[in-house]
């Protein structure tokens, strides 16, 4: 007699997969293909952890498997083959954690032009990249930039932070820079000098986008408004006059010009001089103030000149041209061309008694 049996030998199965790369937090999602050597009737065995949202698969390449927190996972996979058991083959993925941007400005309104200091709040890796945009089209890459603002108007700002493994957060600050006009102080003099005899000058803004005007003189006097006249002191000297002008947002400017106060112009022309040597009016003189020429010039009762001077300070010691010795007593004609302060020529005409 005789018998037979069949026996099937399967060849020890082998398995693996490919390990996916690393995922941000937010919306990881992962799917794994397994490898090796096995049948088509194979079963599978995933183990995806606590931390997946299928803890565990029996499906050739299962997907769409994400994570509910951050780290490492481990991922095993074994499969029965027929009753044979594989090896046991473990892999982790990564899931990175997602950075949080967040900043603030040390200033977040002012007067044209301001320098806004920015701090970065933003946690993440050290190694993070930032992308800030200050609303007016300049970026920056600093990690907590300052800027400039030079043109008034509202501005939002945001900024963008970008781990090394790709993972990004960002945050906008709508209209949170406010940047105000600033006025343009701005005033005329209707003239630059005055005398102590003459000593008001009028004075008009010409100050631009200003909700107030105000004047501080040198002189410790204050006036509100936009035109003013003021009276100097009655001394010679240069005072300053300061104008302040602000607007409705409080940003201020300032301006400040000069004026000379002077004495003006002042003359004294004796009517004799008695040239004895006593040293009392021993010269015919003019005395004066804001004279910047002379000319002086005498004559005779018979129209012969007798003397002329370019100097004040040079008085007529009574001598004529033509002799050393005093003239007769008597009246003489002085003809006397005077350039003031201003420039312009006065003329004068009379008589001046010598007398011994």
């Amino acid at each position: 007699a005789s018998d037979s049996m069949f026996y099937s030998v399967t060849a020890p199965p082998f398995v693996s997969f490919s390990v996916p790369p690393g995922q941000c937090f937010n919306g990881n999602s992962f799917s794994f293909l397994a490898e090796g050597e096995f049948t088509n009737t194979a079963d599978f065995i995933w183990n995806f952890g606590p931390n997946a949202s299928v803890p565990s698969s029996s499906i050739v390449n299962p997907s769409n498997i994400n994570f509910t927190t951050t780290g490492s996972q481990t991922i095993s996979l074994q499969i029965d083959d027929s009753g044979c058991f594989s090896n046991l083959y473990t892999a982790d993925v990564v899931i990175y954690p997602e950075p949080v941007a967040d900043f603030y400005a040390e200033v977040t309104s002012g007067c044209l032009p301001v320098k806004v200091n920015f701090v970065n709040n933003s946690t993440g890796p050290s190694n993070m990249v930032y992308d800030w945009n200050f609303g007016t089209g300049n970026p920056s890459a600093s990690q907590s930039p300052s800027f400039d603002y030079e043109e008034a108007g509202i501005y939002s700002v945001s900024l963008n932070v970008v781990t090394p493994y790709g993972c990004s957060d960002s945050m906008d600050r709508k209209d949170y820079i406010e940047v105000n006009p600033v006025p343009t102080a701005g005033f005329n003099l209707l003239q630059l000098e005055a005398t102590v005899i003459e000593p008001q000058i009028s004075f008009g803004s010409i100050a631009v986008n200003a909700d107030s005007v105000w004047y501080v003189i040198s002189t410790g006097d204050t006036l509100y408004g936009v035109d003013q006249t003021f009276s100097f002191p009655d001394s010679v000297g240069t005072y300053d006059i300061y104008q302040y002008v602000s607007n409705s947002f409080g940003c201020l400017d300032s301006l400040e010009r000069s004026i000379n106060i002077t004495s003006g112009f002042r003359l004294y022309i004796p009517n004799s001089f008695s040239p004895n040597g006593d040293e009392i009016n021993d010269y015919f003189r003019i005395y004066g103030e804001g004279i910047k020429a002379t000319h002086i010039y005498i004559f005779n009762r018979w129209g012969q000149q007798v003397y002329a001077s370019y100097d004040m300070e040079n008085g007529w010691d009574g001598r004529p041209f033509t002799s050393k010795d005093i003239a007769p007593p008597g009246v003489y004609l002085y003809k006397i061309e005077v350039t003031n302060d201003r420039g312009f020529v006065e003329r004068y005409e009379g008589v001046v008694n010598l007398i011994k």
